[in-house]
């Protein structure tokens, strides 16, 4: 066979859905068997010859597709499942859906936050959200859905609350070795930090902060944050530089409503 004929049969092959080729290499394979069993008592003809090598080349090249692909399939799920793990959602925030959401609490931040994680044009400009509200009104429920979305669509993601985030870095610090955690949350695709405001600010945990963000708004990487300060409160609470940043690279959403964990309980 020539290259030409060769390269039509790899594009007609690779046109085919998995299940056609699994049932061309049934039947290809069956015709194999047929000729080999009909010339088992005698010595083949010129075109049997010339059959059987075809039969058995289509056959190799049809398994040979298949298996690319289901090693591709399995190479995604394997990535698609590490990139999840390495999200840090918990079983929790894994179960936080834009469709368990009741968006008439605070349709606005809905839409806002379903548009941002369903198209790409805020992310690819670095541009991210920051909620902010009383406690209880859904906040995190719309950070963990975003950054579901997100996953899903096999952006990396970074989730954890500001604490966690904090903690983490001091453990490393304080172990004098090599900054990993720091370097992930400076250069992750999509950082979230939920619930800021909560941890005393030190002289430390501001220029921790500086440092990331800084360096995601140099980069045009996003971060979403969700907050119960309000714009006052929150510019008191981090270094100017800090708010000024943050301004610049996110949407501000505020959320209103009644403390919708008391009013489950």
């Amino acid at each position: 066979m020539d290259l030409t004929a060769w390269e039509a049969d790899l594009r007609q092959i690779r046109a085919m859905t998995d299940q056609q080729i699994r049932t061309e290499m049934k039947n290809t394979w069956e015709e194999y068997r047929r000729l080999r069993r009909s010339i088992s008592d005698r010595s083949e003809s010129p075109q049997e010859i010339q059959r059987r090598k075809f039969l058995w080349s289509k056959w190799d090249k049809l398994r040979t597709e298949l298996t690319i692909r289901e090693d591709r399939q399995i190479s995604a799920e394997r990535t698609a499942r590490m990139v999840r793990e390495n999200a840090n959602l918990g079983a929790k925030f894994r179960d936080r859906t834009f469709q368990n959401f009741i968006a008439s609490r605070a349709q606005d931040a809905y839409d806002a936050c379903r548009e941002y994680a369903e198209t790409d044009a805020a992310i690819s400009q670095g541009v991210g959200i920051l909620l902010w509200g009383k406690q209880g009104v859904g906040k995190t429920h719309l950070a963990a859905a975003m950054a579901n979305v997100l996953l899903e669509r096999g952006v990396m993601v970074l989730f954890d609350t500001y604490v966690n985030h904090l903690n983490k870095l001091k453990q490393e610090f304080n172990s004098k070795g090599e900054r990993r955690y720091l370097d992930r949350i400076k250069k992750v695709p999509v950082l979230v930090i939920d619930d800021i405001g909560k941890e005393r600010q030190t002289e430390w945990t501001q220029s921790v902060l500086f440092d990331v963000i800084n360096h995601r708004y140099e980069h045009k990487l996003p971060v979403i944050v969700t907050t119960n300060l309000g714009p006052t409160q929150l510019e008191a609470y981090l270094d100017k530089a800090v708010y000024s940043r943050l301004c610049e690279m996110t949407r501000s959403l505020r959320m209103i409503g009644s403390d919708f964990r008391r009013t489950k309980a």
